[in-house]
């Protein structure tokens, strides 16, 4: 059953032991000799982890003109995806990186006649092999000529003293220090300085590198009163392994033949959930079992492999071409798969303490509880449902980050698991903004309950799935969170702040993947794949601004960052479906919608007839500068009798400063069309209340063209905007509208 050891085996197993217990996280494979970057230890930009998030944000960041070095944790660039090849999450709009690696995976099967619509019973779904992700992801950085990919660990940082914009004093990561693997094997320790660190690591490991406070589990690593506990539990972990069909009968090193050691730890799980198909072929659905403790229902062993099927382009007869061929309500798959993952909650997820991060000793133990579990349920496919399906032996061979030999595994099998195990749960970062349930929960499923956020950078749309450890205890009582708030499958989608990703307290530094600045409990609704793609992308593009102002994030205009995100594909908020005029106007558009001020998903009941209304407009300028004004904060009883009461407070505090003065002494004239003479107006008289730096004094006269005109020079200059004015009394153009908006909340940012 196990296969022998051979000396050269032990010597390098002994080494990546050693190298285990002195660091967190570690590589044991060679640097790519194919990266076109010198040897340049003086990156723009360094990104931490290999997985969605350090893919996006090494691709975002060289997009942009900036030289990046990418250190993976492992050989294979994916991360949490060479664990889980199905890209979980249902869609939003999808952004132009994700579907230009989707399609690239998408066109590598095509030439070899296999279809990827194999997970999850859904044409539509994103399925991979571990090795496809890696080769699409790794000719994606390197064909921006600008990204430099190592393999390694972090194991210091260094940083500096200064001062930022606002005169405070706060630290600057200057650099990380690595254990790398060079072309000969050898594990070598270097320096890496940057301008920007971006953590895209799966566990956030680089935070208590530059003493970043941090989430985990319920406690923060800087509150005395709420200390991070270990025993704490975590969500519950899962060392996924790549299995496929062996039809000539399974390799002899790759069999089972006995009980693993723990065996029966797992054997009653195994029997309750997973069970031989019955006689009739085309039985592929759920049996559900009333007597089931876990949870009530048992599959069969082909609808277990749908679960997480995976294409296969190594297959002799592809059985994955051309699928779904199915009318979708008749829940017939009529198709069967030669490889999948085994990734199944009931069957081999583990429970998972804050220690087993923190504690190698612990760790270790854990690691071998997981692998365990999988061990066990080889045994269980070959020797009691007796299915000739064993570890893939095309997918990795070499122990990775995490990998440590158990003597009493066998070792074929061993080094065939991925690098590292799939982590649901890590350190997370206390950023300028944390994201809780409440803010990033809906009613329901509609685009409508979208919670827009000014700083909006991406979008996700998951629910809140936790994986085990979800009692009320486990929550973080500080914001009031409990289980009562998972709100189930019915989720809609949530905007992630720019604040998730960035600590004002600690320059030069990003985090971008499950380790944002979220509860733990949103940690189940942001961890996944594609949601990591969208925080990745946004990170890097951060890191490309912050780069060229001396790596300082906090002096990053976050209107800048968004107007750079949408031009390059990425979408901020939810189906924009304002018309528009131009590429332009989409920009300005997603821009004010992420701010509430167009609903993102109809056009507003203040835009009429393709044309944009008085009152529409004032109420959303007064919303920019006043972006917390509330009735009580009105100012001013005074109401406009056109104005509907639910608005008042914005149209009396604008009458208050005098902004507008109305088109009557008690009516706003609400619907009507706005003209570049009302909007000048309005815009100059804001400009001249809310900002002292706003070189014009003077009241402007709407009667006064010629000084209207000059003003509008005034305007542009200030505000960096491009208002060009063909008739003073014409309707004005959603361009120049938005723009103007834009333009304004733009300099509130500053």
């Amino acid at each position: 059953m196990f296969a022998v050891q051979s000396l050269s085996y032990r010597v390098k197993r002994d080494m990546f032991i050693a190298l285990t217990l002195l660091i967190l996280v570690s590589g044991l494979a060679l640097v790519r000799a194919n990266s076109p970057i010198p040897n340049d230890s003086s990156p723009d930009v360094l990104v931490a982890g290999g997985g969605p998030a350090g893919i996006a944000a090494a691709y975002a960041a060289a997009k942009e003109g900036k030289t990046v070095t990418l250190v993976s944790e492992t050989r294979e660039l994916g991360g949490q995806m060479l664990n889980v090849g199905n890209m979980d999450g249902p869609k939003v709009n999808d952004t132009e990186f994700y579907v230009n690696w989707v399609e690239r995976i998408k066109k590598f099967y095509n030439q070899k006649g296999v279809h990827i619509g194999t997970c999850y019973w859904n044409v539509r779904a994103v399925c991979a092999e571990p090795r496809v992700i890696d080769k699409i992801s790794r000719e994606m950085l390197l064909e921006t000529q600008k990204v430099k990919i190592l393999t390694g660990s972090a194991i210091s940082a260094s940083s500096e003293n200064i001062k930022n914009a606002k005169g405070e004093n706060v630290s600057k990561v200057t650099g990380i220090a690595f254990n790398l693997v060079n072309e000969k094997g050898q594990f070598n320790k270097e320096l890496i300085k940057s301008k920007v660190t971006i953590d895209a690591t799966e566990l956030g490991d680089l935070l208590p590198l530059v003493n970043a406070p941090y989430r985990l589990s319920n406690g923060e690593s800087n509150d005395p009163a709420n200390l991070i506990n270990e025993n704490m539990c975590l969500q519950q972990a899962t060392w996924a392994i790549t299995i496929k069909e062996y039809p000539a009968g399974i390799p002899k090193d790759l069999k089972v033949t006995s009980p693993p050691p723990g065996y029966d730890r797992f054997k009653k799980r195994l029997e309750t959930h997973l069970r031989q198909d019955d006689n009739n072929p085309n039985n592929d659905q759920i049996i559900f079992d009333p007597n089931d403790p876990i949870m009530a229902k048992s599959w069969e062993w082909k609808y277990h492999n749908k679960y997480r099927g995976l294409p296969n382009y190594n297959a002799a007869n592809p059985k994955t071409s051309n699928v779904m061929t199915k009318n979708r309500t008749n829940n017939k798959i009529n198709f069967d798969l030669t490889k999948t993952q085994s990734n199944f909650g009931q069957l081999v997820d583990i429970d998972m303490n804050v220690k087993d991060i923190t504690n190698l000793a612990q760790r270790k133990k854990f690691l071998r509880e997981m692998k365990i579990s999988q061990f066990s349920f080889l045994y269980y496919i070959q020797n009691i449902l007796h299915k000739n399906w064993s570890i893939a032996d095309d997918e990795f061979n070499a122990f990775g980050a995490w990998n440590t030999n158990e003597p009493d595994l066998a070792d074929a099998i061993e080094k065939r698991f991925p690098p590292i195990p799939y982590i649901r749960e890590g350190r997370r970062l206390i950023g300028d903004e944390t994201m809780t349930m409440n803010s990033t929960s809906r009613k329901n499923s509609s685009k409508k309950d979208l919670t827009n956020d000014p700083n909006t950078i991406a979008i996700g749309n998951y629910s809140f799935d936790i994986h085990g450890c979800n009692s009320p205890d486990t929550f973080e009582s500080k914001f009031k969170e409990s289980p009562t708030e998972i709100i189930g499958w019915n989720m809609g989608p949530f905007s992630v702040p720019l604040g998730a990703l960035h600590n004002s307290k600690i320059e030069g530094f990003l985090v971008a993947e499950k380790n944002i600045s979220a509860t733990r409990g949103t940690n189940g609704a942001t961890r996944l794949q594609p949601i990591a793609f969208r925080t990745g992308y946004a990170a890097g593009m951060i890191a490309s601004f912050a780069s060229d102002r001396g790596g300082l994030v906090g002096e990053v205009n976050s209107v800048n960052i968004q107007k750079r995100l949408v031009e390059t594909g990425q979408d901020i908020t939810i189906d924009v479906t304002i018309p528009v005029d131009n590429v332009r106007n989409t920009v300005a558009s997603e821009i004010l919608a992420s701010s509430g001020l167009i609903d993102p998903v109809t056009s507003s009941s203040m835009l009429k007839e393709g044309y944009v209304q008085r009152g529409w407009f004032l109420k959303a300028l007064v919303k920019t500068i006043e972006p917390n004004l509330a009735p009580t904060r009105a100012l001013s009883s005074f109401k406009f009798v056109d104005v509907p009461s639910e608005d008042s407070h914005f149209f009396s505090f604008a009458k208050k400063q005098g902004i507008t003065s109305g088109c009557t002494s008690t009516k706003l004239c609400y619907t009507s069309k706005i003209t570049y003479r009302q909007m000048l107006v309005f815009l100059d008289n804001t400009l001249r209340f809310k900002f002292t730096d706003y070189p014009e004094k003077s009241v402007l006269s709407y009667g006064n063209n010629n000084q209207i005109l000059k003003r509008v020079e005034s305007i542009n200059k200030f505000l960096g905007s491009d208002i060009k004015v063909p008739s003073l009394d014409s309707t004005i153009t959603r361009n120049d509208l938005f723009e103007s908006l834009v333009a304004v909340k733009t300099y509130m940012n500053k």
